[in-house]
């Protein structure tokens, strides 16, 4: 990043080949949906270039990037439950679409169909979150970030991340309790 703050553009295409599929992923996972995601990370790597003579390297680059990966979020759920009438950015619908969980190997048709009603309940699960919690998970369990690290990029304390993820944790428990049941 301190390259591209310099005007390297080769730099700048080196950091988007890198970060750009965990940066969509992380999206898709975040606004509960597929569509969208790729546009929504186009924006964030133009804030990204657009922000890069005002870098700062107080922390690591990812922190920073997240940081601009969770407003994009923020704004895109919040500009989509507006065009759906609602008030508030925390009701989490979402249409469903995405893969949460791949499914490794060749499955049988048995297995296949409880693979699908897993991945639909886990999906209506993450769905049930506020966007809070959904952020905090996301970012401290899918994506391996410390709990330090996502209290920056959502600019909470460490302590309330760990709060949301616990309680992202318990209601996943109870969302998915008869699947959790059966394995």
């Amino acid at each position: 990043m301190l390259r591209v703050k310099k005007g390297d553009l080769g730099a700048f295409d080196r950091l988007i080949t890198r970060h750009r599929n965990p940066v969509i992923n992380t999206l898709s996972r975040i606004i509960g949906t597929t569509d969208g995601a790729e546009d929504l990370a186009q924006e964030v790597f133009l804030r990204v270039y657009r922000g890069r003579k005002s870098y700062r390297p107080k922390a690591r680059f990812t922190t920073w990037l997240y940081r601009i990966v969770r407003n994009i979020a923020v704004n895109a759920v919040r500009d989509r439950n507006r065009q759906a009438g609602l008030i508030s950015f925390t009701d989490n619908a979402g249409d469903g679409s995405g893969e949460i969980l791949p499914v490794k190997g060749q499955p049988g048709p048995e297995e296949f169909a409880e693979a699908n009603d897993l991945q639909e309940a886990l999906k209506k699960a993450l769905a049930a979150l506020t966007f809070d919690q959904r952020t905090a998970l996301v970012l401290s369990r899918l994506e391996g970030m410390t709990h330090a690290e996502t209290a920056k990029i959502m600019g909470s304390s460490e302590g309330a991340v760990k709060m949301l993820v616990s309680r992202a944790k318990k209601r996943l428990a109870d969302e998915l309790r008869e699947y959790l049941q059966e394995s």
